[in-house]
């Protein structure tokens, strides 16, 4: 019997995928759990698997294309005379036509000959235009009217969008429609900024921590990997910073997941290191590199963006001396840390020139009061002004 392909929500914040590429091809014999296309998430690319063995028939969704989570992409047959059936039914509404294949090698062959006829299209909506949910969306959001594109039939594709938006960019300078993750972003940010918050600063003076760097022996640790072990320190010592927020349940675990910014050309992800508490200085500095090159590079799992409790942003390196994070929910407080760099600072013979930094806590004013907030970070600051402790 044939088996329905579907995109899952892959997670609770998911309400619908893009399909990057398909890894299998029509008229394929492909085996549970293998994986058959990849999808861009609002957080992470993920790759959708077989649901049980058989031959992939009829991946309409193409390549680009945008669809809500639980729809179908894709049918498995069980046997060649289910895919020859399967190939002689229509595509369902929300399905878009495969385009013509470009010159090149030949897709695998079904088992037996597919139909000659075209494949159907989506039905005419109120508009007289026959374009699927997708080609519709994306229309909507670039701000194009598709009785502009509609051919022959009134049908309009995502290539014809997308062509749409390409040129009314070259002409206005217009942007293209948000990606996933630059939504999810906006939203979240959103909801952050609409809970009561409140910002602490104090500044640091890491002369001892550099010192500290500068003496350890083997691979130098990065500041921010100092930094993050403190953090963890601090948070065992006050445990209401590390909790999360949902609705009206406020949830405190004894372990540290550390979230950690990472900035990248498509949009600012927060991957974090679960039982971060657990690491010494070395580890959380090899395991911070690898995090974030994953963040980079594009190949982050649902595990390293799920489950965070607190989360460190650090705009030192980009020269920034202070600034005001917003919080990454359902987290009640996130740290902002600056550059650091000589200052005058009080000496005990006069003035002296020490290396200084800013950090500053955002609190969900809702969960965490000022005094709690505060306490926290005066534990902090004396972690980082004295942290002979650090030592693995």
């Amino acid at each position: 019997m044939a088996v329905e392909v579907i995109l899952p929500r892959f997670n609770m914040d998911m309400e619908e995928g893009t399909i990057l590429r398909w890894l299998k091809q029509d008229g394929e014999h492909v085996r549970q759990d293998e994986p058959i296309c990849e999808v861009e998430t609002n957080k992470v690319n993920m790759e959708v698997e077989a649901p049980a063995d058989g031959i992939l028939c009829r991946p309409w969704i193409q390549e680009g294309a945008t669809v809500p989570v639980t729809s179908v992409l894709a049918v498995i047959a069980a046997d060649e005379t289910e895919a020859r059936s399967l190939h002689e039914a229509p595509l369902p509404a929300h399905a878009e036509p495969p385009a013509s294949p470009e010159p090149g090698p030949a897709a695998p062959a079904l088992p037996a000959a597919s139909p000659s006829r075209p494949l159907a299209t989506a039905p005419a909506g109120s508009d007289g235009i026959r374009a699927t949910p997708a080609v519709r969306r994306a229309a909507r959001e670039a701000g194009i009217d598709l009785t502009s594109l509609a051919g022959a039939g009134g049908r309009v594709s995502m290539e014809d969008v997308q062509r749409a938006i390409s040129t009314a960019r070259g002409k206005s300078g217009a942007g293209a429609p948000l990606s996933p993750l630059r939504r999810t972003i906006a939203a979240r940010m959103t909801l952050a900024h609409a809970a009561p918050h409140v910002t602490l600063d104090v500044e640091v003076r890491f002369h001892k921590l550099q010192q500290l760097r500068g003496a350890w022996t083997g691979a130098k640790p990065s500041v921010t990997a100092m930094l993050a072990v403190a953090i963890c320190r601090a948070l065992r010592k006050h445990p209401l910073l590390n909790s999360t927020f949902h609705g009206q349940a406020l949830v405190t675990t004894p372990t540290v997941n550390l979230g950690f910014a990472v900035a990248r050309p498509d949009g600012l992800v927060a991957p974090n290191l679960k039982d971060a508490h657990l690491l010494g200085v070395s580890d959380m500095s090899v395991r911070l590199g690898e995090l974030v090159q994953r963040a980079r590079d594009g190949s982050l799992t649902l595990e390293d963006t799920a489950g965070g409790t607190f989360t460190l942003t650090n705009l030192g390196p980009a020269g920034v001396d202070r600034f005001t994070a917003l919080m990454n929910p359902p987290e009640v407080a996130i740290l902002a840390a600056g550059r650091i760099c000589d200052r005058a600072v009080p000496g005990p013979a006069g003035i002296d020139v020490a290396p200084v930094g800013w950090l500053s806590l955002t609190i969900d004013h809702r969960i965490v009061d000022g005094q709690p907030a505060a306490e926290f970070l005066a534990t902090l600051r004396e972690l980082l002004e004295e942290p002979a402790w650090m030592v693995d």
